[in-house]
């Protein structure tokens, strides 16, 4: 080959690579923008599974430490999930963890479960009215269900468009290899569940 030809092949490549790098940047901007609006997403299901924790008053263990034993044991259990529920989070760099979801649901249901429990067990709990309004408390309740049901559909479908984001070709081929970027786990709405569901 003459020289003019050679010359001519490793411009084209020059270009070609440049072009390929290129559409790998401004894919990896995608990847990022959907896997920060997923992560904002997931962090509005958190405040709003909080908001309903939140909805069961400290001072309940003042009533439970004077209660009889049965109604001690039932308003311990509520609390004790209130406990959970507060305390276990996912971060969002753990968003692709299946174990860490399943264990957060698993708590956020139980605390609902115990809040639904306190609900219908009110009429045994004479001084429950001195803490909280358990008509109140059912109400709110079910509105914090709600936002609670729509900020999961929204984590949902932004989780969805970032796992989409990086299996379709080529992200796949570097997000999984070369940044070890892996699907995000979509929220189950786990309203009113319990351990044995």
């Amino acid at each position: 080959m003459n020289g003019w030809v050679r010359s001519s092949i490793r411009r084209w490549a020059i270009v070609a690579a440049a072009l390929v790098l290129a559409s790998c940047a401004s894919k990896g901007n995608v990847i990022e923008a959907a896997q920060a609006n997923a992560r904002a997403r997931w962090a509005e299901v958190e405040q709003a599974y909080r908001a309903r924790a939140m909805l069961i008053p400290a001072d309940l263990g003042d009533l439970a430490s004077n209660a009889p034993d049965a109604e001690r044991e039932m308003l311990s259990e509520v609390l004790d999930a209130r406990r959970r529920a507060m305390r276990t989070e996912v971060l969002p760099e753990n968003l692709d963890d299946p174990a860490m979801m399943d264990a957060y649901f698993l708590a956020q249901g139980q605390l609902e479960a115990s809040i639904n429990h306190l609900v219908t067990s009110s009429d045994t709990l004479p001084d429950l009215d001195t803490v909280l309004s358990p008509g109140m408390l059912q109400m709110q309740a079910q509105m914090s269900g709600g936002h609670i049901s729509e900020a999961i559909i929204a984590y949902n479908q932004a989780a969805g468009r970032f796992n989409q984001a990086i299996n379709s070709f080529p992200n796949n081929l570097t997000s999984r290899v070369i940044y070890g970027i892996h699907p995000m786990v979509l929220a189950k709405d786990r309203q009113a569940t319990t351990p044995g569901d």
